[in-house]
């Protein structure tokens, strides 16, 4: 049982059923009637245990336990789709850079992190 994992608090919670209702209420608004009929009507984590692995995994924002946190992180995770980053190439004009003269933009670092500044020359 998840009571037993000290990972992991556990509580009645009264606004269950709000939650339920607004969530409910947003999947129907933004036309996801499929993720209804799975949806389950109970506390999906009622007589459930998990092993290590997955409660590292459950733990979305790393903080050690899992709770309301990780359950909103997860439902905006399905809900707001991810913002894709805008590809475009420029000429990199800064003289001390090892791309300078070349077209660079996102692309070009793909799999990489990387930042960019766009100022005035001169």
């Amino acid at each position: 049982m998840l009571s037993e994992h000290s990972k992991i608090q556990m509580s009645i919670d009264p606004f269950i059923p709000l939650f339920r209702f607004y969530r409910d209420s947003i999947l129907k608004g933004l036309g996801k009637h499929e993720l209804l009929d799975r949806v389950p009507n109970r506390n999906i984590l009622d007589d459930s245990s998990f092993n290590e692995d997955q409660i590292v995994a459950a733990d979305l924002n790393h903080d050690g336990v899992i709770n309301v946190i990780d359950v909103v992180s997860l439902v905006n995770t399905v809900l707001i789709p991810p913002q894709e980053n805008h590809d475009f190439t420029l000429e990199d004009i800064n003289p001390v850079s090892e791309y300078y003269g070349n077209d660079i933009g996102p692309s070009f670092f793909s799999g990489q992190v990387s930042c960019y500044y766009f100022g005035k020359q001169g």
